[in-house]
């Protein structure tokens, strides 16, 4: 006779079977948009598919019920009672993937190496001096040692060192880390950042909002190897902030430095040594420009990553506008009010002149004043005759006065009018109707 668990566990694997195609895609969508920037479609499908796998097994789907039963609420969710609410029905039902996040789907799959990962891992750690630790080391002292990953080369190489150094000390106690790990000798070391494939570092190093980071790993040779503190992960963020994971990659938590101290006391005073390093120039033209947002802007420190920026034609705040040079305020209107826009057409120009900013649109007034000058700007251009159009007198520069322009260095706000004047211009030329007005 089945034991009433086993009934349970045999009557959930009936109900999720392995996941079809249209699943999986429709899954892929839903994720896509909670996932960072640099996680593909083709890796939230292998975690989804990896999940599928991880709760068909006994014991890793024993697991998978323990790790979910102690997930909490995003504290950084928008609607918080949803969110509660979300985790409730996942504890639940803790083999249904369509009630997890993408981070709470990525942090139960990478409680479990994968059988392809570990022989990656294994085979790099074959070769070479087992000294040869890839993260530097930049601290030592008593039993403290700290090591800085600034590529995803050296954290890929510092796991294979960490998990070659203490196979053997793992293997003495190996019934006791199975059970609190799932995983073997040799495996123990497991953060993605450190993986050989789909590896993670650059969607730490390069998050947007703030939250890029430098990885460091502190490693504490007076805890025994069963503590999962005797290596700790710390991301030290932009915004100040640490993610910190343990040495078994099953407990996270994102904090300030009050809590990395309550996980290791031994880094007080140290602040200073783990902290966030800015983007190398390589770095910021590679990736921070291609990803970066507005809010991200100020973040660049090189002239080229900023030139580079503005090139792609993304808006700025407007407070960041006013602390370029002249020569980027001057290509920040050309690029954006130029006529090289992706949509050439009236209405879309009229935006990008007057609503030049990312903020534009909540700057106080800003709304009614535009319009109010629109309509001014109009009556200019429409007691034109015919001759002066010939003649190519365009009369008066068209009333309009924006506080943020006009703060422009050099001749950009005088450009900037011009654009305005243009497209104002085009658009009674060709009697476009445009936010409801209509020239006749």
């Amino acid at each position: 006779m089945f034991k009433t668990d086993e009934i349970e566990l045999i009557y959930e694997r009936m109900l999720l079977n392995e996941y079809s195609e249209p699943f999986i895609k429709k899954e892929v969508i839903r994720l896509r948009r909670q996932a960072g920037l640099f996680i593909t479609d083709d890796t939230i499908k292998q975690t989804i598919v990896r999940f599928d796998q991880l709760k068909t097994g006994r014991e890793s789907g024993n697991r998978v019920k323990e790790i979910v039963n102690s997930i909490q609420p995003d504290v950084q969710a928008r609607d918080q009672q949803k969110e509660k609410q979300r985790v409730e029905r996942l504890k639940n039902s803790p083999f249904d993937v369509t009630l997890y996040s993408w981070k709470d789907l990525e942090h139960v799959v990478h409680q479990f190496s994968d059988p392809a990962e570990r022989r990656a891992m294994k085979e790099l750690a074959k070769g070479g001096d087992r000294e040869q630790t890839g993260a530097e080391l930049i601290y030592e002292k008593d039993s403290i040692k700290i090591y800085w990953g600034k590529s995803k080369k050296d954290c890929i190489a510092f796991g294979a060192y960490l998990n070659k150094k203490n196979e053997q000390g793992f293997k003495d106690i190996q019934d006791e880390i199975k059970s609190k790990t799932s995983r073997l000798p040799g495996q123990i070391y497991y953060w993605c950042i450190g993986w050989v494939n789909n590896n993670q570092f650059d969607n730490y190093r390069f998050a947007t909002g703030g939250r890029g980071a430098s990885v460091y790993y502190v490693v504490d040779e007076s805890l025994p190897l069963n503590d999962g503190h005797h290596v700790i992960v710390i991301h030290a963020q932009q915004d100040n902030r640490y993610r910190l994971t343990n040495a078994f990659n099953n407990n996270e938590t994102v904090s300030d430095w009050s809590t990395v101290l309550k996980w290791q006391p031994k880094l007080n005073g140290l602040q200073d040594i783990i902290k966030f390093h800015p983007f190398t120039e390589e770095e910021e033209i590679g990736n921070m420009v291609k990803y970066a947002t507005a809010k991200d802007f100020h973040t660049l420190v090189s002239f080229r990553a900023k030139e580079a920026y503005i090139n792609s034609g993304k808006m700025l705040l407007s407070k960041d506008y006013l602390e370029l040079d002249p020569k980027l305020q001057h290509l920040y209107v050309n690029v954006i009010c130029g006529p090289d826009v992706a949509d050439r057409s009236i209405q879309a120009r009229l935006n990008k002149t007057l609503y030049l900013f990312t903020d534009s649109r909540s700057m106080p007034g800003n709304h009614e004043r535009i319009q109010q000058a629109r309509l001014q700007m109009i009556e200019i251009l429409e007691s034109m005759t015919d001759e002066d159009y010939a003649a190519g007198n365009r009369g008066m520069e068209p009333y309009y006065e924006d506080p943020i322009m006009m703060q422009s260095k050099g001749q950009t706000y005088k450009l900037w009018k011009k654009f305005v004047y243009d497209v104002v211009n085009a658009w009674i030329n060709g009697a476009i109707e445009l936010r409801g007005y209509t020239t006749t």
